[in-house]
This record gives structure tokens, sequence and C-alpha cells, in this order.
């Protein structure tokens, strides 16, 4: 019996969610050493978001058009 585990496949999403994570920590981490207003929490929220409803939709156009 082989099992695949869902994660090992997906590493590439991951990747992805971690990339913007990282991405977001810096544009963050500059706007806050500005003193301007949004800052590290906020700009790693919105990256991470748009990359995450990103896969989501792309997830969800490829499952339906293995139907």
């Amino acid at each position: 019996m082989h099992i695949t585990f869902p994660f090992i496949v997906n590493y590439e999403m991951y990747l992805r969610v971690l990339i913007s994570a990282i991405l977001g920590f810096l544009i963050g981490w500059d706007r806050e050493s500005k003193s301007k207003p949004a800052g590290i929490k906020t700009y790693m929220y919105v990256c991470v978001a748009s990359t995450l409803i990103t896969l989501i939709s792309r997830f969800t156009v490829s499952m339906s058009s293995v139907r």
C-alpha cells in the first residue's frame, strides 16, 4: 500500500506562501523603518492573503477543468 501525503506533493504552494510572507515582511519592515502607518503585520497579511486567494482560484479552476 502506497501512501502519499498531500503536503509533500504541494510543496510549491507552501513555498509560494512562504516567499510572499518573507516579501511582505521586508516591505513592512522598510515602511516601519520610515515611520509609515502600515507596517510589518499589515503587509505580511496582505501578501499572504493575496497569495492564498490566487492559489485557491488556480486550484479550483484546475480541478473543475479535469471533469
